[in-house]
């Protein structure tokens, strides 16, 4: 733009037409290529990205079948080789199990506990109904802190007492998803 200018500056009107019709008819062509030249890189960039997607997904194949569904996921990593760390794991582990046993002795089968009062409570974020909100969504740490027996019994209680049709309130659809899929998923 600014050669336009300068050029109809320095040149008669006259020759101004022809002249500034050619420039300009160059920058529009130069233009042009310049955009051609763009699309060109971002199309090679697209392929690259594509052909390097691909080659990851077809390196990562997971052969999913209904059996290897119903096997049990193996735990890695195993014990921390420093002392601190492994006594914090135990002390973890006792916290788990005290606040499990809590629940189990004093609210089994609500949806919390209080543990000041020592007894169920179902009127939360969860409904008033009994469905066991603490029980499904210990279920993956239970597993997790190798806690078998806990495990089993949250377990059988949700195959034969879970049922979220039961539910006729309004509930908080957030933490229901977390915590009862989440749980239910570790199954």
């Amino acid at each position: 733009m600014l050669g336009i200018f300068l050029v109809s500056c320095l040149f008669p009107a006259a020759e101004l037409s022809d002249f500034g019709h050619k420039y300009v008819m160059e920058v529009r062509q130069q233009q042009e290529l310049l955009l051609l030249e763009i699309e060109r890189s971002v199309a090679k960039s697209i392929r690259q990205e594509e052909s390097r997607k691909f080659s990851v997904n077809s390196s990562l194949s997971f052969n999913i079948t209904k059996d290897s569904l119903l096997t049990q996921p193996i735990i890695q990593g195993g014990e921390a080789s420093d002392t601190q760390s492994r006594a914090r794991r135990k002390f973890v582990k006792e916290m788990m199990k005290h606040a499990w046993d809590g629940y189990a002795a004093h609210a089994w089968g609500k949806n919390e506990v209080r543990p000041v009062s020592k007894s169920g409570n179902s009127g939360t974020v969860f409904g008033a109904s009994d469905t066991g909100a603490t029980i499904v969504d210990s279920m993956d740490t239970l597993f997790i802190m190798g806690m078998d027996e806990e495990f089993a019994r949250g377990k059988q209680w949700i195959a034969a007492n879970l049922n979220l049709t039961q539910i006729k309130e309004d509930v908080n659809v957030f933490e229901i998803n977390i915590r009862y899929v989440g749980g239910l998923l570790s199954l």
